[in-house]
């Protein structure tokens, strides 16, 4: 893409004209060097723009980056803002790209993630809802029931009690082996 209509879409410049005056006038850079209007934008560039004293850098992402931020870090992340600010892009161009990528908004992606993290640790019954709530990211055990009963249609423990596995039967020993008294 093209870097004044990308710094339009990504809403750093809110004009493609605009964007094409501050590329002429070299007050954009890409990875430290002047860029024109036209130079071809790609994943892992680093742009600044000068905007009279103030300066501001952002890195061109893939959305592969902010899948990989949210699984490695889904239970210290706040939201998608801190996410945005995390990845150095405005959280509008984030949810933009990240749903035409991948179909869903981060923070959607994002709950999904940490349920499939509350299924995993509800499997055991060594946490209690409110551990697992602070290990999965949720602010606590009730919105985290809450957040469970929307996505997956059954309470936490509801879910425990039916996903939990069958208790062991013995086995019998086989009828030539019986003692009769």
């Amino acid at each position: 893409m093209r870097l004044d209509k990308y710094l339009k879409v990504s809403r750093l410049i809110k004009r493609r004209t605009v964007a094409n005056e501050a590329c002429d006038n070299t007050r954009v850079t890409v990875n430290g060097k002047p860029a024109k209007a036209s130079y071809d934008v790609k994943v892992g560039d680093h742009i600044s723009i000068a905007f009279g004293a103030r300066t501001v850098t952002v890195e061109v992402l893939a959305v592969a980056e902010a899948v990989a931020a949210i699984r490695q870090n889904y239970m210290a992340l706040y939201g998608v803002e801190e996410l945005s600010e995390q990845l150095g892009v405005t959280k509008s161009h984030l949810v933009r790209v990240f749903k035409q990528e991948m179909g869903v908004p981060p923070g959607k992606y994002m709950t999904n993630v940490r349920i499939e993290a509350v299924k995993t640790l509800l499997l055991t019954d060594e946490y209690n809802l409110d551990m697992i709530a602070g290990l999965t990211g949720f602010s606590g055990a009730n919105y985290l029931c809450r957040v469970f009963k929307r996505e997956v249609g059954l309470s936490p423990a509801a879910w425990r009690t039916a996903a939990a596995p069958l208790p062991a039967v013995p086995k019998l020993p086989p009828r030539s082996q019986e003692m009769y008294v």
